[in-house]
């Protein structure tokens, strides 16, 4: 009699579907969790960079050496996509630890030409998405690092 009851419950298979997918929701949501960071990320360095050319494209109209106004406005560009700041941030967690940016100027022979370039870097710390599972799995804090140069156009 168990036997058959056993065997029965052996060749049933009705709910493999629902074990099946109960044993793989886990790793399916892991990968979507971490396809969806990486994206965010690439989303911010995106953001970044756009702020650093525009400051960049700013930055090499300016005549050097750049004055103090010149550098305010280069970075109110870089970190609010606005002259003046008025925008809010364009790339997130400026006002975070960590957050630095700096502009750099030096001149580069070019065959028989000097040429000032400009180089902006910055130096965010990445938001993720999902802060508390990477505060759960006590992973360490990440950075988004971008720079662009631009030559000089001042005359």
């Amino acid at each position: 009699m168990t036997h058959i009851l056993l065997n029965r419950l052996w060749t049933n298979r009705r709910g493999n579907a629902a074990v099946e997918m109960a044993l793989l929701m886990p790793i399916l949501m892991v990968m979507f969790a971490g396809i969806t960071e990486i994206g965010y990320a690439f989303y911010q360095a995106s953001a970044l960079e756009r702020g650093l050319r525009a400051g960049a494209t700013y930055a090499s109209r300016v005549e050097l050496p750049m004055s103090a106004d010149a550098k305010t406005i280069t970075e109110n560009l870089v970190k609010s996509a606005s002259m003046d700041g008025a925008l809010g941030v364009s790339a997130s967690n400026w006002e975070a630890d960590g957050a630095t940016f700096t502009i750099t100027v030096t001149d580069r022979d070019v065959g028989s030409v000097t040429v000032s370039v400009i180089k902006l870097e910055a130096q965010v710390p990445f938001s993720p998405l999902t802060s508390q599972l990477w505060d759960l799995l006590d992973l360490p804090a990440q950075f988004i690092e971008v720079s662009h140069e631009q030559a000089s156009l001042a005359l």
